[in-house]
């Protein structure tokens, strides 16, 4: 009687063991893959730098041209080229919007990297003069920034749009 127990056991710990070392292969065959499509991703970036480079080449000078070429566009870049568009009054600003993105779930700030807005930034929201919530930067763009809320989720907020002050940094 022992005995068809005892092969039961190890059949089942056998199985077990087998379904722990097809997971393993399996988050490991889907990292590899996440890791080739990152890679695909930094080249097409190239590629299109490159051939925005190519395009523009009668329009831009032979210096950015020549940098431009080969490199990705960096939050740097977008805020030089910004600087010059944007007034020195829409730079000093430290006020803007939350719009919320229901159906991507998101949040964005019509604050950027033009404001000294940085990753990590705080952000407080105002719904009127009350305050009710604050929100961290988690990517900039030149007037613009992708945020995330500290407390809330995305469905606690009620309206689409709410005012944002930057908090202070000193």
């Amino acid at each position: 009687m022992a005995l068809p127990n005892k092969t039961k056991l190890m059949i089942g710990i056998f199985c077990v063991v087998t379904a722990f070392v097809c997971i393993g292969a399996i988050f490991s065959i889907m990292g590899n893959a996440n890791l080739q499509d990152q890679k695909k991703i930094a080249s097409l970036e190239v590629q299109l730098t490159n051939l925005i480079a190519e395009r523009a080449s009668g329009r831009m000078s032979a210096a950015e041209a020549s940098r431009a070429k080969g490199r990705t566009l960096t939050v740097q870049d977008l805020v030089e080229k910004a600087s010059g568009l944007y007034s020195e009054e829409e730079k000093k600003k430290k006020e803007g919007f939350l719009w919320i993105d229901r159906e991507g779930k998101t949040l964005l700030v019509t604050l950027g990297a033009l404001n000294g807005i940085s990753p990590g930034s705080k952000l407080s929201v105002y719904d009127g003069d009350k305050k009710v919530e604050t929100l961290t930067v988690e990517s900039i763009f030149d007037v613009v920034s992708y945020v995330k809320p500290s407390k809330r989720s995305v469905d606690d907020f009620k309206d689409n749009y709410y005012r944002v002050v930057l908090e202070n940094t000193d």
